[in-house]
């Protein structure tokens, strides 16, 4: 019988890549772009785990997990963040954490890892295990057991986020250049939300210097106080917002 695994997430071209990297397993993935549709659906629906992004709009992963908690304080669930989460600080019901941006070609790799360990110590099973030998040392996932997504529909997708990308990175730049000489804490949100969205997605889809500029621009947006920006940290952005556009602008 196929696992069932919930995953929401705001960022719609997370969910299809993700959803791509399941195929080939006996998975039975369900995608959730709000929060609030997981919540209610879960009154008919119990998966067997629920990947959950950290970070959306109106509401922190934290709040969504206890709010699951709530409902039925026996689902599973694996947090999937751009920044990394000390394992004490987990709500109740999170048993890990996947750091974005993740490798593609692993990413069944890191559930039934982090299943691995919390099974270890519940004795019970949620995932199917990969064939092993009796004489062979456990393995979380045969070589030939890897993805069977097709190259093909990958570069598709990949193409699709680029133009997306390109649109997010503009409209972050079109903010810093309107408001950078007083930015508000409503503009520093908003950009601060944005790098964060660009540099765990960009660095899921193989962008890694945009990923790695972006995600300098959120440690330094986390860093300052809005309204409150010296000449020299606006020049600072200054460079960085134009670079950030010209590597998006690059790409093909």
């Amino acid at each position: 019988m196929a696992q069932l695994i919930a995953h929401c997430d705001d960022d719609e071209f997370i969910l299809e890549l993700v959803e791509m990297c399941m195929q080939g397993h006996d998975i039975d993935y369900r995608a959730f772009v709000s929060p609030q549709v997981l919540l209610q659906s879960l009154e008919s629906m119990k998966p067997d785990l629920i990947l959950l992004d950290k970070n959306f709009p109106n509401s922190s992963g934290d709040q969504i997990a206890q709010q699951i908690y709530s409902i039925d304080s026996s689902l599973l669930i694996i947090f999937m963040s751009g920044n990394a989460t000390p394992i004490e600080a987990f709500p109740a019901n999170v048993i890990g954490e996947i750091t974005k941006p993740f490798d593609l070609n692993k990413i069944y790799e890191y559930i039934f890892a982090i299943f691995e360990a919390h099974l270890f110590a519940s004795h019970s099973q949620y995932l199917p295990k990969p064939d092993v030998g009796c004489n062979e040392a456990p393995l979380l996932m045969s070589h030939n057991k890897s993805l069977n997504t097709s190259l093909e529909a990958i570069t598709c997708l990949q193409n699709e986020y680029v133009h997306e990308l390109q649109s997010q990175v503009e409209k972050c730049y079109d903010i810093w250049r309107q408001d950078k000489i007083s930015l508000t804490l409503n503009s520093h949100n908003l950009l601060t939300n944005l790098v964060h969205k660009i540099s765990g997605t960009s660095g899921l889809y193989g962008f890694n210097e945009v990923s790695n500029l972006a995600c300098e621009i959120e440690s330094q947006l986390r860093l300052i106080e809005a309204e409150f920006l010296s000449l020299d940290q606006i020049a600072v952005f200054d460079r960085q917002f134009h670079a950030l556009n010209l590597q998006a602008s690059n790409l093909s």
